[in-house]
């Protein structure tokens, strides 16, 4: 997930936010401030307050409309989806960006689609998004970058592709390998009646699930 996507799969697909407050902020500024030179119980005053709240029920219908519908999007593909796990309230104490992260919101986004995957018998996954734009998804080496580079360009093994597309698979990766482990997780210290070692099995496991299908990873 991010602000210049909204979200960027590990099939390298792009969905761009109709970003509907930034749309009306102009607007609704000067609502705002038409509303604050009424008197009090004046009629103006109640004419400006249903105009604010006329624009307010527009930008929330929107992200509602846009979210349910990527929703049905994605789970019709995808029976697991793996997710960033973002500390939202965290990052919209940045100031220069906390505008743009309500109003994509990502937090309602990513209840919406937990629940349509649920309902559908899929399932959402969110993963530790620590390093996962700055480790390459090719040979694992940390590459950094600031947030205004956009391209991952890998001078180990040469790997360039988008920052986002390349955190994604990053994403994928971490979800599907911590998922597999917890269901490998041996009930007891001996090894299994099989004969077959859990670490064994967690690499059968690993190279199975490299073909299994319907799954996705994004940032």
């Amino acid at each position: 997930m991010g602000l210049n996507h909204f979200i960027t799969t590990s099939d390298g697909e792009f969905f761009d936010h109709p970003k509907p407050m930034k749309r009306v902020s102009k607007k609704r500024k000067l609502l705002a401030k038409k509303f604050s030179k009424t008197t009090k119980r004046g009629n103006n005053r109640n004419k400006a307050r249903i105009r604010l709240a006329r624009i307010d029920e527009t930008v929330t219908n929107i992200r509602n409309d846009y979210g349910w519908k990527l929703c049905k999007t994605l789970i019709q593909k995808y029976e697991t989806i793996y997710i960033e796990n973002l500390n939202v309230r965290g990052m919209v104490k940045n100031h220069c960006l906390a505008g743009a992260i309500t109003d994509v919101s990502w937090s309602d986004f990513t209840n919406k689609l937990s629940y349509k995957a649920e309902s559908a018998g899929g399932k959402v996954v969110k993963v530790n998004p620590k390093n996962t734009s700055q480790k390459c998804s090719s040979c694992g080496n940390i590459v950094k970058k600031t947030l205004a580079i956009r391209t991952h360009n890998c001078p180990h093994c040469g790997l360039k592709i988008d920052r986002d597309i390349n955190a994604s698979i990053n994403i994928l990766t971490i979800g599907k390998i911590g998922l597999e482990q917890s269901k490998l997780t041996p009930e007891r210290d001996e090894a299994s009646t099989d004969g077959i070692s859990p670490k064994q099995a967690l690499s059968m496991k690993q190279e199975a699930i490299t073909s299994t299908p319907k799954v996705l990873g994004y940032e």
